[in-house]
């Protein structure tokens, strides 16, 4: 996780090479942000007689307190693995 804090705005950012966008959810409210990240892998290897399941879980959680921001305007790019959110100080 990156914090960059500039005059009139927070930008975070995260390395999230296993997931997808539909994987994330982000809550903001005046005074905290939680990301929470599920993903789940299934490959099945079927053969006569013989049926192989793998299952990968993989979950990404951050929460923090935040100085005052705007809930309602907050930018959020997610591209190649590298989730980056910028919040509007108030």
């Amino acid at each position: 996780m990156q914090l960059d804090k500039e005059s009139n705005e927070i930008v975070l950012k995260f390395n999230l090479p296993d997931f997808n966008f539909e994987d994330i959810e982000i809550k903001v409210t005046e005074s905290s942000i939680l990301i929470e990240a599920k993903n789940v892998d299934e490959n099945e290897n079927e053969r006569e007689n013989f049926l192989q399941v793998e299952r990968t879980n993989r979950d990404f959680s951050y929460f923090s307190n935040l100085p005052k921001v705007d809930p309602e305007k907050y930018k959020v790019d997610f591209f190649e693995g590298i989730l980056k959110i910028v919040l509007k100080k108030k």
